[in-house]
């Protein structure tokens, strides 16, 4: 079972690494690694320096934010002549992994208005009749025929019922009338 640390606001390093990005309104396709490693390094100094345990998991996005950050440093290599390689972009995994984060994040929030939304309504518990009211049958007292008739009937009536609604008529419904100056009513209670 895998421990998740919550430090202040954030659930995890991803979270973090979303937030930096959400706060600067960086391009998720476009992150500008060098300036997001600064980030992120300085408010782990910072958590540091506030005497808080930081996880591991934190400083393992760090190490993999500074590679990234040397690997888009490096010139990349001249193609060879007639040959035209597609260049990886090396942020390609981390998009994919906060893009991931982000589908997460809304269904999360999504779940958590469902279970406001839920907590707002109250639902009756089941409920099984009293046992005076029921009686256990022998194997092979009731037949196919018997049921068959049942439901029937049950169906029979449900569609008279949902005629009966349909017949409603509707009648003008005349204004109140205010009471005249001369009528007073009185209560003596």
């Amino acid at each position: 079972m895998a421990l998740t640390i919550v430090l202040k606001d954030f659930a995890g390093p991803l979270d973090l690494l979303w937030h930096l990005i959400k706060q600067e309104k960086l391009d998720i396709y476009d992150i500008p690694i060098a300036q997001i490693t600064g980030q992120y390094l300085e408010y782990l100094q910072a958590m540091q320096d506030n005497a808080l345990d930081v996880a591991g998991d934190y400083f393992v996005m760090a190490a993999s934010l500074m590679a990234l950050k040397s690997r888009m440093l490096l010139p990349e290599p001249e193609p060879e002549p007639g040959t035209e390689e597609l260049v990886e972009d090396p942020r390609a995994e981390l998009v994919e992994q906060l893009l991931n984060y982000q589908v997460f994040q809304e269904a999360a929030g999504q779940l958590r208005d469902l279970e406001v939304e839920r907590s707002a309504s109250f639902a009756k518990p089941a409920s099984l009749p009293p046992a005076e009211v029921t009686a256990p049958l022998a194997p092979g007292a009731v037949k196919l025929i018997d049921f068959q008739r049942a439901v029937a009937d049950v169906v029979h009536r449900v569609q008279q019922q949902e005629t009966a609604v349909r017949h409603i008529e509707l009648r003008p419904v005349l204004p109140l009338r205010t009471p005249s100056p001369q009528c007073s009513v009185s209560y003596n209670g």
